[in-house]
């Protein structure tokens, strides 16, 4: 079982509930690995080495169209109650006495520094590129004077709030947390932008596992939430986008395309892809 860390969260505590409940559901050993990465992680995925890997949306889709082969298949993924808001967004922020316009944006681009929060980010790099794209701004580090990584979204609202960018895109949980805990800085920092609510990454599944253990696996996670709910708290604990999450589902082939439409054009969205896969 694996996935990625983020910041100093290997996540790998995380996901020992859920190792334990399949050691003792299926009779089968777990180990966990943690990748410090989503990149890193994608290759792992590639090579093979997973065999229950918990990724991020925009990782799933960088695996899906990147030109190398891989064995993993994602058969369901978290489920947020429909009358559940403001789960999984994407804000663009910039000081509150800040001329940047979203509706202007294109005609300042040159004068504005912009900072994300990393390359594997969903809601800090993938959605961030198709708001923009929305706005006829194709190529960021082209367009705009500057383009930084902060690292995470936390460091990306601090690079409007110390000055070395002008624009940032984070989760926008980040950033209303960052708010309540700096309550000096509400008054300093505005929303120029917000996006549609995020699709949740999926769970993959190795398919040259033995069919009988794959479905095992599966059963395993779309029931884990009746039979071990704590096993469920622990594991969404680990995900900031996931906090709200109920239970797994099994989704079908074409989940992230549908979803992702809400953001733009396939093109664009099949153009950042092709941009950032490996």
């Amino acid at each position: 079982m694996a996935t990625y860390r983020y910041d100093t969260n290997n996540r790998i505590a995380n996901l020992e509930p859920l190792a334990n409940h399949i050691q003792k559901t299926i009779g089968i050993q777990v180990e966990i690995h943690s990748y410090q990465s989503v990149p890193e992680f994608i290759k792992a995925l590639q090579m093979g080495e997973v065999d229950l890997g918990f990724i991020n949306t925009f990782g799933y889709l960088l695996l899906s169209a990147s030109e190398k082969k891989h064995p993993m298949w994602a058969p369901v993924t978290w489920v947020v109650p429909k009358d559940t808001r403001d789960i999984y967004k994407t804000s663009f922020i910039a000081r509150t006495h800040s001329t940047i316009n979203w509706s202007n944006l294109k005609e300042k681009t040159a004068e504005i520094r912009l900072a994300l929060v990393a390359p594997g980010s969903t809601s800090g790099n993938l959605v961030p590129r198709l708001l923009l794209n929305s706005r006829m701004i194709s190529s960021p580090e082209q367009e705009f004077k500057s383009l930084q990584y902060a690292g995470t979204h936390k460091a990306a609202v601090e690079t409007i709030i110390n000055g070395s960018a002008d624009l940032a895109a984070m989760g926008q949980d980040a950033f209303l947390v960052y708010q309540q805990e700096n309550p000096g800085y509400k008054n300093e920092l505005r929303e120029i932008a917000v996006s549609p609510e995020i699709p949740l990454g999926p769970a993959l599944v190795n398919t040259r596992l033995p069919v009988l253990v794959q479905e095992k696996l599966v059963s395993c996670l779309l029931t884990v939430h009746q039979v071990n709910p704590l096993v469920i708290e622990q594991l969404r604990a680990g995900w900031t986008e996931a906090r709200k999450a109920t239970h797994f589902e099994r989704i079908k082939p074409n989940h992230y395309q549908q979803l992702l439409e809400a953001f733009g054009p396939p093109g664009a969205v099949s153009g950042i892809l092709l941009q950032f896969a490996q």
